[in-house]
C-alpha cells in the first residue's frame, strides 16, 4: 500500500506492543522515520523505529521529553499518533464504580486523556510548521 508518506516523520506513543507497535511497523514500511515512545522500550520497538524514548506520558514533562527527543532526532514532526492508554493492572483495581477512588480516576485520565493533550500541545508547532499547503485536488490536512 502506498500512502504517499515517504520521507515523512512520525511520533507514535504506546509503541512498545499492540496497536502502537503495528502502527510503527506500518509507517516504517511506508518510508516514514518513526520515533516510538513507551514506558518500556522493547526489542520489537527498536526494530520498528529509528529511535525510541522511554517516558511516562501520564505527565506533561514526559510528553515534552518525547517531543524534544523526536525533534532532535527527526528535525521536525509530520505525524503524531496518540496511542498510549489503558492502565497499570498492578496499581488499578477496576471494581464497581463506587470502589474506584479519586486518585485512580486522576491517574487513568492523565494517561488516557491528558497524555494526548500534552503530546498534541508539544508537537503542534512542528506539525503546523511542516503542514503541506492545500491544492484544489488535496484539501489542507489530507496526505493522499
Amino acid at each position: 500500500m502506498d500512502l504517499h508518506l515517504l520521507d515523512k516523520t512520525a511520533v507514535v506513543t504506546g509503541a512498545s506492543r499492540g496497536i502502537g507497535l503495528a502502527v510503527s511497523r506500518a509507517l516504517t514500511r511506508e518510508g516514514v522515520r518513526v520515533v516510538g515512545a513507551a514506558r518500556t522500550i522493547t526489542p520489537y520497538m527498536q526494530e520498528a523505529t529509528v529511535a525510541t524514548v522511554a517516558a511516562d506520558l501520564s505527565t506533561a514533562a514526559g510528553a515534552a521529553a518525547v517531543v524534544d527527543s523526536a525533534l532532535a532526532e527527526l528535525g521536525g514532526i509530520d505525524i503524531l499518533v496518540n496511542n498510549v492508554g489503558a492502565g497499570d493492572p498492578d496499581r488499578f483495581g477496576l471494581g464497581g464504580f463506587l470502589d474506584v477512588g479519586d486518585e485512580q480516576w486522576r491517574e487513568l485520565f492523565a494517561l488516557n486523556l491528558f497524555s494526548a493533550v500534552w503530546m498534541s500541545r508539544a508537537a503542534l508547532p512542528s506539525l503546523l510548521g511542516r503542514r503541506e499547503p492545500s491544492t484544489p485536488d488535496r484539501p489542507a490536512g489530507t496526505w493522499m
